[in-house]
């Protein structure tokens, strides 16, 4: 695989009198050439060389209210649009494999499509004493801090309408409209120190997200008798949770500082992160499982001005979970597995 990204971003704000106006302006361009070989033996029984591009543009516009005023608020215009589109791509087909698709020995493919969305929000929030904060618009959020004890709470709902969902189909990527959709939930975080030299912080996300309606989804034919192995078909996806949408999540990391005198100081440090799993297209049938990963490091920092160092281990417990998980119509469910265990050194020196 060979990924190319770019891109550019401009913000500009003006005060007029106690309100701020804020632009922020963002392009993105990629262009990715790929080589897929279903089995990457000697036989091709399904190889293919595409190649996709994908140019985006977002534009944000907002009017906020000066930061002495005792009701804060926002409101905005949104902006963004998007095309891709894969050039011609032959797609060639051998052996048995050949045999499941009628004899076909190859196959071309191109696709394009445009996507753009506009929104405008706004948002308004009140003081209720010290610690609390309520906000307009059924959402939630309160902090408290009081010592060595942090937190924060955000509820959150979101009721969409024409929700875009992509999905591979014979004919190349396309996008459907799923009727509506529900998306609620609670972020949590916690932050406390015990002594003067040990920092602890817990989060957890609970998350709601189903559609309420998707008649025309697309689907993938599993069964034995299919026609074409794992042919894409219209079902109806109603009930389903929404792809790449776990229902909890949750993090505990911990750092510990010792001092070394005038050798510096040592900082550890480690963090666990569950994912309890989700499933990756609307018809919610190939799944991500749950599963955890634990990072650690230490780093030695110079008592005076110089260069710290760090050691670190990603993924120590070498946790098997898949980065990349589709089901490619007539080939089947391709998977890329995470980063494994990883390690190394970085050095860094501040200024």
């Amino acid at each position: 695989m060979h990924f190319k990204y770019g891109g550019l971003s401009l913000n500009a704000e003006a005060e007029l009198g106690s309100i701020s106006l804020i632009s922020l302006t963002a392009l993105r361009r990629m262009h990715a050439r790929y080589h897929a070989d279903l089995d990457l033996g000697p036989e091709p029984l399904l190889t293919g060389d595409p190649i996709a591009e994908q140019d985006q543009f977002s534009q944000e516009l907002q009017l906020r209210s000066g930061e002495g005023l005792p009701i804060r608020w926002v409101a905005g215009l949104y902006y963004i649009g998007l095309s891709e589109r894969y050039d011609p791509t032959t797609f060639t087909y051998g052996g048995g494999y050949s045999a499941f698709v009628a004899g076909r020995s190859f196959q071309s493919i191109e696709d394009e499509g445009k996507v753009a969305s506009y929104a405008a929000y706004g948002q308004a929030s009140l003081p209720l004493g010290k610690s609390t904060r309520l906000t307009a618009g059924l959402r939630y959020t309160f902090k408290y801090a009081s010592g060595r004890l942090r937190a924060d709470a955000a509820f959150f709902y979101y009721d969409y309408r024409d929700l875009q969902v992509s999905a591979f189909t014979a004919i190349g990527s396309v996008t459907a409209n799923a009727t509506s959709a529900d998306i609620y939930g609670i972020d949590l975080q916690l932050g406390g120190r015990l002594g003067d030299a040990t920092d602890l912080t817990l989060g957890a996300q609970w998350l709601h997200a189903r559609f309420d309606r998707f008649d025309n989804a697309t689907c993938t034919d599993y069964s034995q008798d299919a026609p074409v192995p794992y042919l894409p078909v219209k079902c109806d996806a109603t009930g389903n949770r929404l792809p790449f949408a776990p229902k909890f999540k949750a993090n505990l990391g911990a750092t510990r500082r010792f001092g070394l005198g005038k050798s510096g100081t040592l900082l550890l440090a480690g963090n666990l992160a569950y994912n309890d799993g989700y499933y990756s297209e609307a018809d919610n049938v190939v799944r991500q499982d749950a599963y955890a990963t634990v990072d650690i490091s230490a780093e030695w920092r110079p008592a005076g001005r110089g260069p710290s160092v760090k050691l670190w281990v990603l993924n120590l417990t070498g946790a098997h979970y898949s980065g990349t998980l589709v089901t490619f119509p007539t080939t089947g469910v391709l998977q890329r597995p995470a980063d494994p265990r990883r390690f190394g050194a970085s050095v860094a020196y501040g200024f």
